[in-house]
Parts: C-alpha cells; sequence; structure tokens
C-alpha cells in the first residue's frame, strides 16, 4: 500500500500495458478479497515518532501496536531505532518520517522507513522488527542526493525500492531540487542488501511543472498491476507520472501547477473503484493558498503509453480558510491559527455494501472532511479538537484498520514539531494516536477518550515527542507446534 498511506502510505490503483512479470502478484485485489484476507492475518499497528533518542544524533522511536488489543489498551511495544540500527551495524539516522511495506496478498514481510534528517533508509522484517538492511543515499558517488528522503515504497515484486529524496540545499543555503532514486534490494537466506543504481535529478522538469524547483513529496506505485507505473506530488504544485524500466525511472508527464496546485503527501486508493485514485494538495499553513482533492481517472494510462491523451484529474476545492485568533500561536509568522492542510487520506468500505468514502484530515485546522468521491462533493464536514483529552490533536497520517463499523486511525503531532510544522508549537498537544469508530455506512464517525493512545510513558516520553507516520502491518502468523494432548488426540483419530 502507499501508503494506506502520506501520507496514507500512497495506494494508488491502475492496470498497466507493459508488463514486468508481475501479474502473480495483482490478483484478486478488491475489497472483499482483502477484508477477508485481513481477517485471519496477525494486524498491528506500526506508528514512527520523530524525535532524537540519541541527542544530536537521531534515532527515533517505533511504536507496535497489536490491533486485537487496543480495546484492552495494551501498552506498545517500543522500539529505540538507535538501538536497532547499532544492532544491525547501520549508522544512525535521523528523522523516520515515513513507512511502506512490501505486501504479497495482504501478507508483508518488509517494511522500509524513510528518515527525511539523514539521507537513509532501513528495511525492517515485520514479524522480528529488526532492521535487516541499511542505506545512506546521500551523494553516493556520481549521483546526488540529499539528507531528506521523503517517502520510500517496493516496487511490486520487492526487487527494489524507488526512494522520494525532496532534494536539500547548496552552500549558500539556497533550496534545490530533488531526485527519484532507485535501489536494488536482495535478500540471499538471512543476508540482505540495499543498492543505489540510478538517481533521477528532477530539475530538468520544472519547466513542464511550472515551477523553478521540483521538489518530490510523496509517490507510489499501484498495488495492483500497474508494476511500473509511479504517482509523484511535489511541494511547489504540478504532478509527474513515471515509469520503472526495471532498474531505474524515466518521467511520462509532468503536469503544470495550473493543474496541480500545491504541495501534495496524502493519497489513497479506491477500492471499487479500481481505475482511480486520489491525491491530495496541502497549505502546510500558508495562508495565501487553499486546499484541494485530486481524483485521477487512470483508465488512460491503461489504454495508451501516449501520456498526452491522458486527462487531467478532477479537482475537488476544500472549504476555505478562517483564521481564529489563538495566543499561543504569536510565536508564528501569522499569529492566528492557519485553518487547513489537508494531509492524511483514508478510504472506508461500508460495511454491508455500498460506496466507499473518502476521509481527508486537516492538520492544522483539526477537522475531517468526508468525501463521496463518486458525487465528487463534501457531505460532511467535523471537528476533532476542543476534547479535555486531546484540545489540539492536530492529525496528520491516516490508515484504515477495516471495514466500515470499525477503527480508521491517525498520528496526533507533537507540541514541538521536528518536520514541516517547526513553525507551529503548541502546548495543549497531546502526541500519540486517535482512532475513530467509523460508522457502517462510513459516512460518520465517533471517538471517545478510549480512542486516544499517547506516546506518553515514563522511558520515554518527553516534549520532544513528535509522531508522523503510522501504518497498519499485516502478516501471516507463525503456526503454533501441537501440544503433547492435541497429538494424542490425532493419533486416536487416526
Amino acid at each position: 500500500m502507499m501508503v494506506i498511506t502520506n501520507q496514507l502510505v500512497f495506494v494508488l490503483l491502475l492496470q498497466h500495458s507493459v508488463s514486468l512479470g508481475c501479474e502473480h502478484l495483482c490478483q484478486g485485489n478488491d475489497a472483499k478479497d482483502h477484508l477477508k484476507k485481513m481477517a485471519s492475518q496477525k494486524k498491528e499497528v506500526w506508528m514512527l515518532d520523530q524525535r532524537d533518542t540519541r541527542e544530536g544524533i537521531g534515532g527515533g522511536l517505533l511504536y507496535v501496536y497489536d490491533v486485537d488489543a487496543l480495546d484492552r489498551k495494551k501498552n506498545a511495544t517500543v522500539i529505540d531505532l538507535a538501538e536497532a540500527a547499532e544492532a544491525a551495524a547501520c549508522p544512525i539516522a535521523r528523522r523516520p518520517h515515513m513507512m511502506s511495506a512490501f505486501d504479497v496478498f495482504y501478507s508483508m514481510k518488509y517494511v522500509v522507513i524513510s528518515n527525511v534528517g539523514s539521507g537513509d533508509i532501513q528495511v525492517l522484517d515485520t514479524k522480528t522488527k529488526k532492521i535487516i538492511a541499511c542505506l545512506r543515499t546521500l551523494k553516493n558517488g556520481s549521483l546526488g542526493g540529499s539528507v531528506q528522503n521523503h517517502y520510500a515504497e517496493f516496487t511490486i515484486d520487492g526487487k527494489y525500492i524507488i526512494v522520494v529524496d525532496i532534494g536539500g540545499r547548496d552552500l549558500d543555503s539556497q533550496l534545490q531540487s530533488g531526485y527519484l532514486h532507485t535501489v536494488k534490494f536482495d535478500c540471499v537466506s538471512s543476508e540482505c542488501t540495499l543498492t543505489l543504481i540510478h538517481s533521477l535529478a528532477l530539475s530538468k522538469y520544472t519547466e513542464q511543472l511550472q515551477t523553478t524547483l521540483a521538489r518530490p513529496i510523496c509517490g507510489g506505485f499501484d498495488p495492483r498491476c500497474s508494476c511500473h507505473y509511479f504517482y509523484l506530488t511535489l511541494s511547489e504544485g504540478g504532478f509527474i507520472i513515471a515509469n520503472f524500466t526495471g532498474h531505474s525511472m524515466e518521467v511520462l508527464r509532468a503536469y503544470g501547477k495550473e493543474v496541480v496546485k500545491g504541495n501534495g503527501c496524502g493519497g489513497a486508493r479506491r477500492f471499487r473503484h479500481q481505475n482511480s485514485m486520489i491525491t491530495n494538495a496541502a497549505t502546510t499553513g500558508r495562508i495565501d493558498a487553499e486546499d484541494y482533492l485530486y481524483l485521477w481517472n487512470t483508465v488512460d494510462a491503461c489504454r495508451t503509453r501516449n501520456a498526452s491523451e491522458w486527462k487531467d484529474p478532477v479537482e475537488l476545492e476544500l472549504p476555505k480558510h478562517t483564521k481564529v485568533k489563538d495566543p499561543t500561536y504569536d510565536n508564528t509568522p501569522y499569529g492566528n491559527i492557519p485553518l487547513g492542510d489537508t494531509h492524511g487520506v483514508a478510504t472506508c468500505v461500508p460495511k454491508h455494501g455500498g460506496k466507499e468514502m473518502l476521509l481527508t484530515f486537516m492538520r492544522l485546522s483539526n477537522e475531517v472532511f468526508l468525501v463521496d468521491p463518486y458525487q465528487q462533493k463534501i457531505v460532511k464536514r467535523k471537528s476533532l479538537a476542543n476534547h479535555a483529552y486531546a484540545p489540539n490533536p492536530t492529525p496528520d497520517i491516516a490508515t484504515l484498520l477495516a471495514e466500515g463499523g470499525d477503527r480508521i486511525c491517525f498520528t496526533m503531532r507533537g507540541t514541538h514539531p521536528v518536520s514541516v510544522i517547526n513553525k507551529f508549537v503548541h502546548s495543549a498537544r497531546t502526541p500519540g494516536i486517535m482512532c475513530l469508530h467509523m460508522a457502517e455506512d462510513c459516512r460518520d464517525f465517533t471517538l471517545t477518550q478510549d480512542d486516544f493512545y499517547p506516546t506518553a510513558n515514563e522511558k520515554y516520553y518527553d516534549v520532544s515527542s513528535d509522531p508522523h507516520s503510522i501504518l497498519l502491518v499485516v502478516y501471516e502468523q507463525d503456526q503454533a507446534e501441537p501440544s503433547s494432548e492435541e497429538m494424542r488426540e490425532d493419533e486416536i483419530l487416526d
């Protein structure tokens, strides 16, 4: 999933016209198969806290929640990523920002973490939670790169990882355009390696994008059958559809910022409308900008590789900002709450049939918009704020846990954010995760204090806690050995 990801892990659906031999990995990818498979799997929610666990160096924390134990408030397993890196003989990375999984038939074997403060990616085994491979893409020989690896995703066959590198600064501290890195992932027995084999500089596409820089944010493959088309949002607006050739990336089409306005990082798949996807464009606190959702019909890409024939997306403008005076924001350039900032996007599938709904989480205005993608309109706007247990939740990335009637969970940012919204310090924030209980028709939700899971604990919590990425991780459970009593019963039955 791309994220049912950035940031859900970007999950995009389309079909492909040129095969890379992945068809056997792409079958049965619909809502019914997905939910049926999930029911028999081990399900965990992984959450990244970007805080340094080694002061001035990095590290971060990985929280692992057992989905079946959420209602019992069972504490998460907490992994110090600095310690995990050292145990794997890897450098300590900084700012673990996003996650995505290698997913075959809804059984996830590996998760890749991208670090936006050091240029590292780390691959973890889902069962052991150990780092099994690592790579720093920063200035690797003749291949360019920065410390800002914002997102990474496996190709559908799991043999490569595409890394979205925002781009750094030059010697004069001026922002630079970014890259798409292609990394080879090899596992022989228990030995896994990562090798950087290609870096595509995006600076050459600024004219088509109608921007001065090309700084990529989030991207993703279609997990069903695309195998090679990669969809990419950019910080200054515009949009890129790239092709994975089997060893590198090439840009097929760049849409200008007149078509796709502004920074986009959220994305979602639609289960029942297989040839479509949703991306967003966020204000990130800019009071001179608006928020948008973009609904892409990818059927054109399925029918022809002539990118000039592909249609523009449908644009859905989200309600305009309303600035509200709040003295706790006086240390920002605005002195007002910068309402808006669409970020996480999730899909809810109705429990008893019907059309799925989209949820987009407004990071700085603490709202959720429920969107009907068929009618292309907002059907509900609901606040998450003003609860005593979470007065300023600041929702960021979201992940789907199940169908309608169950949960969609999202991360809640810290009091002193360490990425993207650093300027917006707020003492009333309560970092952790929160889960919405969706109505069976997906058109409303409820939440209570019991649905809040704070990062606070004696060992790890302080004001630097800043959760960001969240991911539903699903994998095959190990079969327990039969007991001696069971074995004796089997022998008698035989």
